[in-house]
């Protein structure tokens, strides 16, 4: 015993100083450990709400998007310069929005922001211009489509859990 007593007082004190390397990596294994721990209960949480709110977008647009407005966007009709059967689609995304009323109170960017594209689609609608040509009724049928694919865009961003922004308020 008193040999070890000499042998240990014999060790030079700067190596003493620093901490050992397996010290180190046990430290840092540790702290990696924690921060994943962390990290992977914030991800799966907001893997859950994704999967709920899946849920309920099948709930709410699946009929919309899959039948309902493609349905009624091939309804309107040219004749004669004249732009008709619009009802159809003015009624389906008018429903659609009386549908999304739980995103008011739930996500209010998302709502509002496609409430106002909702809207906009409705007032081109409504606002049916007088006789076009050809060339008219082509852009216009353009604006519409270009119209639907935006809110099934706004819609299909918070279907896969990105955030809906709203620039126009």
């Amino acid at each position: 015993m008193i040999f070890y007593l000499l042998a240990a007082s014999t060790q030079p004190i700067a190596e003493k100083a620093y901490p050992s390397l397996e010290l180190i990596l046990s430290i840092l294994a540790i702290i990696i450990s924690v921060f994943s721990v962390i990290f992977e209960y914030f991800w799966n949480k907001k893997i859950n709400k994704t999967n709920l709110e899946a849920d309920f977008f099948k709930d709410i647009y699946g009929d919309y998007l899959m039948t309902k407005i493609p349905k009624a966007r091939l309804v309107i009709h040219f004749s004669n310069g004249v732009v008709s059967e619009t009802e159809d689609l003015i009624e389906e995304i008018n429903d659609m929005r009386r549908s999304s009323l739980f995103y008011k109170y739930n996500d209010k960017n998302y709502y509002n922001r496609l409430s106002k594209q909702i809207q906009h689609l409705e007032d081109f609608l409504v606002s049916n211009p007088g006789p076009l040509t050809d060339d008219e009724y082509a852009e216009f049928i353009q604006k519409v489509n270009d119209d639907i694919e935006e809110i099934y865009d706004i819609i299909m961003k918070k279907y896969i859990g990105k955030k809906v922004f709203n620039f126009f308020q």
